[in-house]
């Protein structure tokens, strides 16, 4: 993969004031829903589970009347999940039908967990699945991305020492067990990739430092998120 300046392909946006952070990214996400529905005629958006996007959500419900969306071409999909029934509040699943698609009434919200299945099988569902949705929208590419990173530098669920290839492969893979002790399925850098543009979740001190770190030392396998080439935003809540 051609290294792409991590400083040259991110930019950064500063917030002091949790509200005020969430409340933009609700906005982000909504004038792209509108705009891309309006251009493309659907509009095709990854996102992640995690405490702060259960925040995101909510404002982006409270926020949805201001925006004119048809949400029945709007497809959500799960940048990763858990391998654990959907009733388990571990679900990444269960969390974003229960803030965004239903309260949206998005009924395009993908099933990755299936009782009786191999997570491996999953995943080859979960590409084929996508490349589904493409087809029936005419799209090869995803429209919008809201990601995390973590204190190590992963995304998704792609951590360091876990080999994925960067490019080509599949489309979705079986990332590895996460901190709870739960297999995960994840979308592969290559799939993440496909996107114009990548907004990254950053809300702590430890993920902060971990932004500075990359900029200085270039090695994706240290740093999973590295192997996002695609141009990145990070949204950076800091202490004030």
């Amino acid at each position: 993969m051609e290294h792409i300046d991590w400083s040259e392909s991110v930019e950064t946006i500063e917030y002091t004031r949790p509200e005020e952070y969430c409340e933009q990214l609700a906005i982000e996400f909504l004038e792209n829903a509108q705009r891309v529905v309006a251009e493309k005629g659907s509009f095709l958006a990854v996102l992640g589970g995690g405490r702060t996007p259960r925040q995101i959500n909510a404002k982006i419900i409270e926020l949805s009347s201001n925006y004119h969306v048809d949400w029945s071409r709007v497809y959500i999909f799960l940048s990763d999940e858990r391998w654990i029934e959907e009733t388990s509040d571990h679900s990444n699943y269960k969390m974003m039908q229960e803030t965004l698609a239903g309260p949206l009434g998005i009924d395009c919200l993908y099933h990755i967990y299936e009782q009786g299945k191999t997570a491996m099988k999953a995943a080859e569902k979960y590409a084929a699945y996508l490349e589904e949705i493409w087809e029936k929208t005419g799209q090869t590419t995803f429209d919008y991305m809201l990601l995390g990173v973590g204190n190590d530098g992963h995304t998704a669920s792609l951590f360091p020492g876990v080999h994925h290839p960067a490019e080509g492969g599949q489309m979705v893979v079986c990332g590895g067990k996460g901190p709870e002790g739960l297999e995960r399925i994840s979308l592969s850098y290559a799939t993440l990739n496909k996107c114009d543009r990548i907004s990254f979740l950053v809300n702590n001190p430890e993920k902060i430092e971990i932004l500075r770190k990359m900029k200085k030392e270039w090695d994706p396998d240290k740093f999973p998120i590295q192997n996002i080439t695609v141009t990145k935003c990070m949204y950076i809540l800091s202490e004030q």
